[in-house]
């Protein structure tokens, strides 16, 4: 399982960077020479891609969600949420949307935020953002921008690291959500893949990740992830059709693994 490739593969990356991937490049090639696996999977397509390239033959297997299905009433849960942050306020006349994990520093979140916010005003909603988990760095890096540079019509919740039910809870109360990874690595992310088991569509604005040399980013084949590309109008009504009751994927996934190796 190729969960991860080596470092450079990424045409913007930095000259240190392509270096090392050298060295790594060279090192996993021997190793799979050495060890000659019958079965190699990867998660996104894009390292699919590279690794046909380097004469590895793998084939996809999905990341299912690290975040399992609690049971509990969405309403309620978004009462809550609006007793605790904006009382006045019913579900009826909000838009709930959050990101989940690691914001990575490359993202430009506040630019995606306006926009959200600049749809849910459109379609006569407020906004409340709810920021879910370890967010690190670049997180507590947006909260503050959001604290200088509030959003209007927006309520923003920290609502930070919690237990794996109450997280579960908190992601089934949203409408969608928003992910600071680009376009071409979400399939390998396992938060985004949470939020796609809890019935979320997920929004993506990065389209800065592109290998490089001939090796282009396959299609994005996953239905409930929509790429909008910065300064493009968010489909609201588009997007909230594709939230999904939740379902875990991992049982899928697990059958799809346990295929494969029988075949093999």
């Amino acid at each position: 399982m190729f969960h991860e490739l080596w470092v450079g593969l990424n045409r913007h990356d930095r000259l240190v960077n392509r270096l090392h991937g050298l060295l790594q490049r060279r090192a996993i090639l021997g190793l799979h020479r050495t060890l000659r696996p019958q079965l190699v999977h990867a998660q996104a397509p894009v390292y699919v891609a590279t690794l046909a390239s380097e004469g590895i033959a793998a084939t996809r297997l999905p990341l299912f969600g690290n975040l399992p299905l609690a049971p509990g009433d969405r309403r309620t849960t978004q009462l809550q949420l609006l007793s605790e942050h904006a009382p006045q306020l019913a579900p009826e006349q909000v838009l709930f949307a959050g990101w989940f994990g690691t914001v990575h520093p490359e993202w430009d979140g506040p630019e995606l935020l306006a926009r959200v916010a600049a749809a849910a005003h459109g379609s006569g909603r407020h906004l409340v953002l709810l920021a879910l988990g370890r967010t690190g760095a670049g997180g507590a890096a947006l909260l503050s921008h959001l604290q200088q540079h509030p959003l209007p019509g927006c309520t923003v919740v920290a609502a930070g690291e919690t237990s794996a039910p109450d997280a579960s809870r908190l992601l089934s109360a949203l409408d969608f959500a928003l992910t600071a990874n680009p376009v071409a690595l979400v399939p390998k992310s396992g938060t985004v893949a949470a939020c796609l088991d809890h019935g979320l569509p997920v929004l993506v604005s990065r389209h800065d990740w592109q290998p490089r040399g001939r090796i282009a980013v396959p299609p994005n084949d996953e239905p409930g992830v929509v790429f909008s590309p910065p300064g493009a109008a968010v489909d609201l009504p588009a997007l909230l059709t594709l939230r999904r009751p939740p379902r875990a994927r991992l049982p899928a996934v697990a059958a799809q693994f346990a295929a494969a190796l029988a075949a093999t």
